[in-house]
């Protein structure tokens, strides 16, 4: 009985690029970088996830545009479901989320600041017998 053959070498070259080309396998690529630069560029919805973090991605309307569309090929219809979490501090990339691998963003919670340092009593300004009788004898006039 003949061993299994790992199922890259059963298929030609041919059987090989059709499956790695087909829909399926695209949806479960990694975003290519065109696409990750498509939404860094055209991104029109932005939300605030504190800290600094902005998390990019495209409405429908923009995920209709040929110009965005067109140079991305058969890889266009991933635009739904990759979103960008973007860094403004830092001008980076914190996470590529992509939906289509099951990734999601766990919620983070709002940046809240430190408590200012508690303060302490300050010690009270009290005139001295001595200053209040030169107070008096003075009429005030210094």
């Amino acid at each position: 009985m003949a061993a299994a053959i790992p199922t890259s070498r059963r298929l030609g070259l041919k059987g090989r690029r059709s499956l790695m080309t087909s829909p399926q396998a695209l949806r479960h690529a990694l975003p290519s970088g065109d696409l990750i630069n498509a939404i860094l560029q055209y991104a029109d919805v932005s939300v605030d996830m504190g800290g600094g973090r902005t998390l990019l991605r495209l409405s429908a309307r923009k995920r209709e545009d040929v110009v965005i569309t067109g140079p991305l090929g058969r890889e266009a219809p991933r635009l739904a479901d990759v979103a960008v979490l973007w860094d403004e501090d830092e001008g980076e990339i914190v996470r590529v989320l992509d939906a289509a691998s099951g990734d999601h963003l766990e919620p983070v919670p709002a940046w809240t600041p430190p408590p200012p340092p508690a303060m302490e009593e300050e010690p009270l300004f009290e005139l001295t017998p001595a200053a209040l009788a030169y107070l008096a004898a003075s009429g005030g006039r210094c």
